[in-house]
């Protein structure tokens, strides 16, 4: 979901993703700024001294087939 908050340029704030059903998560994306980890669900964000977009990347999750002989 979208939502717009206002932080200060150097700024630690705390993100966490979650992903719907049939869905894992596969990283944080964004144009400036840095994350402590990108690929954590759960990862702390340094704001830049810009406006920046922050996107949580989601894949679908690949369903299981079996083969019967």
């Amino acid at each position: 979901s979208k939502f717009m908050e206002t932080y200060k340029e150097g700024q630690t704030i705390s993100l966490e993703a979650k992903a719907d059903d049939g869905y894992i998560f596969a990283g944080w994306e964004c144009d400036y700024g840095a994350f402590s980890d990108r690929y954590d669900k759960s990862t702390m964000f340094t704001m830049p001294g810009n406006d920046v977009t922050v996107k949580a990347i989601f894949v679908k999750k690949k369903s299981k087939t079996s083969l019967n002989n």
